[in-house]
């Protein structure tokens, strides 16, 4: 399965896939068997989101506070962002956002009409999410473009 270089082989590749998965497949058989109720759907949800943005503030944050100056900011700089993420996400609560997305069975989820702006509401927080994940994904893409051998159009054209 491993080589004494540390490469993984195919058959060790795809025996880490189905381990990985596992776990998906589980919890969807568990999902299409069991009637879950809506408390017990949003604590795992919640649990799950928890444990997803942990797992990702860790991984960031750790090689974010390394690149910078010192501890404190790159601290400072982790709760700004969170701060200013909490904040609009509370405002975009407060203009119809809050209850968008339901599934109409515990709080029906309001018409646009009823509740004017909403879907603007929801579209402006997607974008907001859709910032932090666009920076990561670009300064990564940034850090990594030579050993990926990606030029620069302005300096390098692909095609001479």
């Amino acid at each position: 399965m491993f080589d004494f270089n540390g490469s993984v082989s195919v058959s060790g590749a795809f025996f880490w896939a189905v381990v990985s998965i596992s776990g998906l497949l589980v919890g969807s058989l568990i999902g299409i068997k069991v009637p879950l109720s809506h408390r017990s759907i949003a604590r795992t949800m919640a649990l799950a989101a928890g444990m997803l943005i942990a797992a990702a503030a860790l991984e960031l944050s750790a090689d974010a506070i390394e690149e910078v100056t010192s501890l404190a900011v790159g601290a400072s700089s982790l709760i700004a962002g969170a701060l200013v993420f909490s904040f609009l996400n509370s405002r975009l609560g407060e203009a119809g956002a809050g209850d968008r997305k339901r599934c109409g069975e515990c709080v029906a989820q309001p018409e646009e009409a009823s509740s004017p702006g909403s879907g603007l509401a929801i579209a402006l927080g997607t974008m907001i999410d859709a910032i932090p994940e666009s920076l990561i994904l670009g300064l990564t893409l940034k850090g990594t473009s030579k050993n990926l051998n990606i030029r620069d159009h302005r300096t390098s054209p692909l095609i001479a």
